[in-house]
């Protein structure tokens, strides 16, 4: 990439100040994650979300942005604190998403420490919200509150947007982008969350697969009758709703729906390359789930399956008697749910009219289809010069070669800024490996906290020299 040895040039002069810096302030910072991490705002608690949202503009105003909190669905409901620093317009604008919402705490009897009373031991963080997210977001205002001390720069124009509900689907985002597309005018996105790879390998992740989540419910009669009486005159909702189950995928978990792979496109030579340096021991993996052989298509790669792949999971099924000893009934309702993993140019409303057409074709057009969570697949080129400065400066700020991941197979939001926005994004994981997000003793290395402050500032400032696309370059 053109310019990105003088960055790397600038970065090396600069670094050494950064850290004599961050170190000066770092007993600070940790106190500062500390009070920021005593604040229990769990998803579903709109009264700490909005206390967490009111502290949050505070320090992002003392920073000389202009911060705004919206109420997602009306007065009352879950914020997203919105905050612009806008210095230069010849310079680009970095859009940076972090959520302050986390996870439930149960079982709070498995925590060593209270979970919203973080305590260091070992060089680790402890609580809830320390690496996911609070930890990582609030590295990138420890990395702006460094560049301004010590008025290092250029650094880009910078758009926050943290968001209150990322821990149940972020179910307002897109609406919210929609309303303030205006305000989010940008060039590039950066989001940290998540742990690194496998062996604490620092990892760079540039897309997701989508999901198209469904309940399905058939019903083969007004009510449940008697399976003596009524044995082989009543038909039963469980075997006809099993019969077409199995009509979905075949034993390599195949999708059989017509159609449904017609817009799949294939990995890119620098996805393979990608791939390829990516560890996998197939042996050891079978043995870790206890699998007797490979699943999935023939003459794939694991990591293509999982990236580059749809796939139809039945995660649960239900019908009929459930309770202990014995209920000899015929159900007449039976219910599945179905997530459909989507990849790059699948959309759910696009499978979804194929899932309907292929249960009508089986004898089932009365399916009762309830729809779930639905999020487009959304990508960044690996090779994106964006991308490739994002990477460069994670390896520098924790001087180990990333491991980069073209697409992961979970799916998020972030759709709205890739596709939505058509802006190009990078997800970095600031947290360690064994950081236990969404369990007990949740934890962050204060040394990766440290490397993130850095990494952040290096990405801030990088950004600053490459074109701004709102200025058509």
């Amino acid at each position: 990439m053109d310019g990105l040895v003088e960055i790397e040039a600038a970065w090396r002069e600069a670094r050494g100040g950064y850290e004599a810096d961050i170190d000066r302030h770092f007993e600070r910072y940790v106190e500062e994650l500390k009070e920021l991490c005593r604040l229990p705002s769990l998803s579903t608690d709109l009264a700490a979300l909005g206390d967490c949202a009111s502290y949050l503009r505070d320090r992002l105003d003392a920073l000389g942005f202009e911060t705004a909190i919206e109420d997602v669905n009306g007065p009352g409901s879950a914020p997203i604190v919105l905050a612009r620093r806008h210095r230069d317009d010849a310079l680009p604008t970095l859009l940076i998403y972090g959520h302050f919402d986390v996870q439930p705490v149960d079982p709070e009897s498995a925590w060593t420490n209270r979970p919203f009373d973080p305590t260091e031991r070992e060089g680790y963080l402890y609580g809830r919200g320390t690496a996911d997210d609070k930890g990582q977001f609030l590295a990138h205002l420890k990395a702006v509150e460094m560049i301004d001390r010590l008025g290092a720069g250029p650094v880009a124009n910078l758009i926050l947007v943290l968001d209150s509900q990322e821990e149940v689907g972020s179910p307002h985002l897109a609406a919210f982008v929609e309303r303030n597309r205006a305000k989010l005018a940008a060039d590039y996105v950066f989001y940290a969350d998540g742990e690194a790879f496998v062996g604490n390998r620092i990892m760079i992740q540039h897309g997701n697969r989508g999901d198209c989540f469904i309940t399905i419910r058939h019903r083969s009669g007004a009510r449940d009758t008697h399976s003596g009486t009524y044995g082989g005159v009543v038909p039963n909702a469980a075997n006809q709703l099993v019969a077409f189950l199995a009509t979905l995928v075949d034993e390599n978990g195949v999708v059989q729906i017509p159609g449904f792979y017609d817009d799949v496109v294939p990995p890119t030579a620098a996805d393979r390359e990608a791939m390829a340096r990516l560890p996998h021991d197939q042996a050891a993996f079978e043995r870790m789930l206890g699998l007797s052989r490979p699943f999935g298509p023939a003459g794939l790669d694991h990591w293509e399956k999982i990236m580059f792949r749809p796939t139809l999971n039945i995660s649960g099924l239900t019908a009929g008697f459930q309770g202990a000893g014995t209920k000899t009934v015929i159900p007449c309702e039976a219910t599945a749910k179905i997530d459909m993993r989507l990849v790059k140019n699948q959309t759910p409303e696009d499978i979804l009219a194929k899932f309907r057409r292929h249960a009508a074709a089986m004898g089932m057009g009365g399916l009762e289809i309830e729809k779930g969570m639905q999020y487009l697949p959304a990508r960044t080129a690996i090779d994106h010069p964006y991308c490739l400065l994002v990477r460069r400066a994670l390896g520098e700020g924790f001087d180990q070669e990333p491991v980069v991941t073209p697409v992961v197979g979970g799916s998020n939001p972030n759709h709205v800024w890739m596709e939505m926005l058509g802006l190009p994004m990078a997800e970095v994981s600031y947290g360690q490996h064994d950081c236990r997000m969404h369990a007990p003793d949740e934890r962050y290395d204060l040394d990766h906290y440290r490397r993130g402050i850095l990494t952040s500032a290096l990405v801030m400032t990088g950004v600053a020299r490459l074109p701004s696309r709102q200025q058509g370059d």
